[in-house]
């Protein structure tokens, strides 16, 4: 059975660790095209942000890589934070030393990811929530 990328980074000037799986789902990065970043804040007993890089490969998206971001009280979740920005930075370069260079990066109106999905300037970034809507 196929395991998450066993390569996670754990890095200052905020503490946060990333994991890849999309191994698991059997998606080569090569042949993502586009990608949905997205994150959860407060809701698991630590505090953590979850953050999510979903890729679209064949028609269906799938979990690429998670981030875990220790949180500072009284943070506002759509604010950008130099370590915040630099933290979802290093997730997006990581994905992209493994082979990710898709042609679309859609985030919402997280600033922090909105600037560290420039981490390749070419690369288009939408600004957009319908991907919210149940």
């Amino acid at each position: 059975m196929a395991q998450a990328d066993p390569e996670p980074f754990f890095t200052e000037p905020r503490k946060h660790l990333v994991w890849f799986v999309y191994r698991r789902f059997g998606v080569k990065l090569e042949a993502v095209r586009e990608v949905f970043v997205d994150a959860t804040f407060g809701t698991n007993s630590l505090g953590a942000h979850l953050y999510c890089i979903l890729g679209q490969e064949n028609g269906w998206f799938v979990p690429l890589a998670y981030m875990l971001l220790e949180a500072r009280q009284q943070e506002k979740t759509n604010d950008s934070s130099p370590e915040v920005t630099e933290s979802v930075t290093h997730m997006f370069a990581a994905a992209q030393s493994k082979g990710l260079e898709p042609r679309f990066v859609h985030v919402d109106k997280c600033f922090s990811e909105i600037n560290a999905a420039k981490v390749n300037p070419q690369v288009p970034c939408y600004m957009d929530s319908y991907y919210h809507v149940t």
